[in-house]
């Protein structure tokens, strides 16, 4: 069975969701685990009453075959239409980087890396565009 792009869209939307909640909601992560079919329809995918529905949690590296994120799954998604079986991966959370920026750092990201002492950003008739009062 082949979706629509409409369907494509929706099952993308429904399975970001499920996955952004695995990573910030315990409870669901624990419940994708337990009972994934409850677990998935809450986010909106609705899967057949005869489909086995199997939930890996690979660990996932560059060149790894689960790289492909969403694309893959929407792979499996619609192989699963086909032959009743649905896999649906859940990575752990990515890891984020929460290193502090340098002084010098911050100031290029201060109101878009331009700094000009002459004008204020409230609006155009108290300055120029050449900067002068």
């Amino acid at each position: 069975m082949s979706l629509t792009g409409q369907d494509r869209a929706q099952f993308v939307s429904d399975y970001s969701r499920a996955l952004v909640t695995s990573w910030s909601n315990e409870a669901f992560s624990l419940q994708l685990d337990d009972e994934p079919r409850i677990a998935l329809a809450q986010v909106g995918i609705t899967l057949p009453a005869d489909a086995r529905v199997h939930v890996v949690r690979p660990t996932v590296e560059p060149d790894d075959q689960y790289a492909d994120g969403v694309d893959r799954q929407l792979e499996l998604y619609e192989s699963g239409l086909a032959t009743g079986l649905f896999e649906f991966y859940f990575p752990d959370a990515p890891l984020l980087d929460t290193s502090e920026l340098a002084m010098a750092e911050l100031h290029g990201v201060a109101a878009g890396g331009i700094w000009d002492p002459y004008c204020c950003s409230c609006c155009p008739s108290c300055c120029s565009a050449s900067g002068t009062p």
